[in-house]
């Protein structure tokens, strides 16, 4: 990232710091975050109008995902289709990551534009996007301000789009394809769309089927769910770190088995538990004032922090059943 910083504990208990780099090009790259997100624009499109075919068309049962593919290649006009589901979930992780780099900008910190990632298969369409923070966080109150910024203002964003979608979903009924051997995905149900659900779906029979608004929206409580895991430098990590200074080292590792023992309930969980130990890994860069609090304010939001972690986590996202 073109600085490194050191540090070394002193006799009497203190910290020195020294940090390493290098001027480093502050051109952004404009070329590629366009293309970036010009193919996550794509990629969430396809994505989307597979949704939304699948949604209009719930009631004659589970769609063949190759036919689905096919039809859309050969009719890309079909594409529209896709725009409620494509610009609900972009907005959301637009807002994430805004809210970091805007963080960053107010605290000088040099941080670039969102990188989009375009996945061209799967259901969303995307595996997210994040920004790259190009100089080190010093103080433990920027550090948690840029890393609570992005869950806030995505989770904001996410909350009218459920609320959407599940007022417009449809209640189906599978009884019909008990005995034919279909394959049904279920997808986990947080604390907030139980919540949303209750409000406007109460005493709807039969299985609830998302609009592709809420659909992106239920990404939107999964993406956010695992960013605040308090790991590494996970935003969760960010935020952990900043509350609890040397004492990060520990905790970070009892959550990294929890996550790992999260196995027991879905692969998912080994797979993320990995990813953050050799990707992410579970330490963080200390900072200056690493043993100072950060007041009561950002203690309140660091409360905020923990009840959104909750209203979006889902223990079991996504598991398949065989009907019958």
């Amino acid at each position: 990232m073109g600085w490194a910083q050191l540090s070394s504990s002193q006799s009497d208990g203190r910290r020195v710091f020294i940090t390493l780099g290098h001027a480093e090009s502050q051109r952004p790259r404009y070329g590629l975050h366009i293309v970036l997100f010009l193919l996550t624009v794509l990629t969430t499109l396809f994505a989307g109008a597979e949704s939304q075919i699948s949604f209009v068309t719930q009631q004659s049962g589970p769609l063949n995902p190759f036919d689905v593919t096919v039809k859309l290649l050969q009719h890309p006009s079909y594409l529209i289709y896709g725009l409620p589901f494509s610009f609900t979930l972009l907005g959301i992780l637009f807002s994430h990551e805004m809210g970091h780099y805007i963080a960053c900008r107010y605290y000088g910190i040099n941080a670039t534009l969102p990188f989009f990632i375009p996945m061209p298969f799967g259901p969303v369409g995307t595996f997210g996007a994040f920004i790259r923070i190009k100089s080190p966080i010093t103080r433990k109150k920027a550090l948690f301000d840029i890393g609570i910024a992005g869950p806030i203002a995505g989770f904001v964003m996410t909350v009218p789009a459920l609320i959407i979608g599940v007022y417009a979903a449809r209640a189906i009924d599978l009884s019909p394809l008990y005995g034919k051997g279909y394959e049904i995905y279920y997808y986990g149900e947080p604390l907030l769309y139980r919540a949303v659900a209750f409000l406007f779906q109460r005493g709807v029979e039969g299985e609830l089927m998302l609009h592709p608004i809420g659909f992106a929206a239920w990404f939107g409580l999964l993406a956010t769910a695992i960013n605040l895991l308090p790991m590494g430098q996970l935003d969760g990590g960010h935020i952990l770190y900043a509350v609890t200074g040397r004492h990060f080292r520990v905790l970070s590792r009892v959550f990294w088995i929890l996550t790992l023992a999260g196995g027991v309930l879905s692969i998912g969980w080994i797979i993320w538990a990995l990813l953050i130990r050799f990707v992410v890994g579970l330490d963080h860069p200390p900072t200056y004032d690493e043993d100072e609090p950060i007041g009561t304010a950002r203690m309140v939001l660091f409360c905020v922090a923990i009840a959104i972690f909750i209203l979006c986590f889902m223990p079991v996202p996504i598991w398949r059943e065989t009907l019958g």
